[in-house]
């Protein structure tokens, strides 16, 4: 599995036809992306995961203060 066309927001998930394994619909896949700064501001919080479980969530002070 690759992923590609990626932005901040979104992404393409590619299937291989010769993955060495097969995956379900419901399975959680971890992603980590590249930057996150252009689309933090959008948000009230963020979740801090580790290990399946919220270790922190964090306020966004800068909510909505981009120009």
């Amino acid at each position: 599995m690759s992923y590609t066309s990626g932005s901040d927001e979104f992404g393409t998930l590619r299937y291989e036809d010769n993955a060495s394994r097969s995956y379900r619909v419901g399975e959680k896949l971890e992603l980590i992306v590249s930057h996150c700064d252009p689309v933090v501001n959008l948000y009230n919080q963020m979740y801090a995961i580790r290990n399946d479980r919220v270790e922190a969530v964090w306020q966004i002070a800068a909510r909505g203060m981009s120009a």
